[in-house]
């Protein structure tokens, strides 16, 4: 039997971390571990989570003494698992996801065995609208799809601030303009989740559910590009796979549940800091991803 740990980060936002444990517990039967990593919650949320969970053998809940950010917190969840119980699959889910399938862990399996992936995304279903949130990109981003990052996310600030200072929306409509004007500039193709029924492979998937195998965890110190503290991950790791031959899959058979963004609406209520805050680690997050880049090449 393979060893499966389930790792989720948590920040803050306890009933959504508590409704994610509770419907793996309720709903997975398979053998397994949860880790939670509490990112030194400012409401002492982790130590909620550590009471609620004391007398279950399967969760465990590790409290950090800094906030670490997605990647390095998943880190220390990834070396846990390892390390700990030499896991086998080790499966990453935000804290605002819910999995309801009860043979979520036999049809990864199952997919394992007849794909050798190193990393699964499974549909991915918002709980807001309905739709899909799985794959992202059908290739993986090149120097140009980061420049646009960079200089959008530039913009943006800009204009963010203009709004949120002036109350004027005209700001709304330049960037718009802007926006178009610097899409056909540099000819990129936007994001897009593409609404897919079928097995795809080397597509770029979403950080809200990833599946790591043997064949990744035997060979890779960390799950995440330890540098980044949030936003831009999934780019960086579709690069990271490409450029190691690591194939990741997306298969539809497989299903998860997401609040989508709704950990972040309870740590910050005010609009304009959530984008500030995504503008600000988005920016970071793709000038890393650039530099990756102009050391070990593109691929496209």
């Amino acid at each position: 039997m393979y060893k499966v740990v389930f790792v989720i980060l948590h920040y803050v936002a306890v009933e959504d971390t508590i409704h994610c444990i509770e419907s793996v517990l309720t709903n997975i039967e398979y053998e397994y571990k949860i880790i939670i990593i509490d990112n030194n919650s400012y409401n002492d949320s982790g130590l909620v989570l550590k009471e609620k969970y004391k007398d279950n053998a399967n969760v465990i809940v590790i409290h950090l003494n800094s906030n670490l950010g997605f990647a390095k917190g998943n880190n220390v969840g990834y070396d846990y698992a390892k390390m700990y119980y030499n896991a086998d699959f080790i499966i990453f889910i935000n804290n605002d996801t819910m999995i309801l399938d009860k043979n979520f862990i036999d049809k990864l399996i199952t997919i394992y065995d007849e794909t050798g992936f190193s990393i699964l995304g499974p549909d991915i279903i918002s709980l807001k609208n309905g739709s899909k949130q799985n794959p992202q990109r059908y290739n993986s981003v090149n120097m140009r799809d980061v420049r646009y990052i960079i200089c959008y996310m530039i913009l943006w600030h800009i204009m963010v601030s203009i709004i949120e200072i002036t109350r004027c929306q005209w700001a709304v409509r330049i960037i718009k303009n802007i926006k178009q004007k610097l899409l056909k500039a540099l000819n990129i193709e936007q994001k897009v989740f593409i609404n897919n029924e079928k097995r795809l492979y080397d597509v770029q998937l979403s950080g809200a559910c990833l599946i790591y195998s043997p064949i990744y965890i035997r060979y890779f110190e960390y799950a995440f590009y330890p540098e980044t503290f949030m936003y831009g991950e999934e780019e960086i790791l579709h690069y990271f796979c490409k450029k190691n031959n690591l194939k990741m899959v997306y298969d539809p058979s497989l299903t998860i549940y997401h609040k989508d963004g709704a950990s972040l609406d309870t740590v910050m209520h005010s609009g304009f800091n959530k984008r500030m805050y995504r503008i600000k680690y988005a920016i970071k997050s793709a000038n890393i991803l650039n530099k990756l880049m102009k050391q070990n090449g593109t691929f496209q």
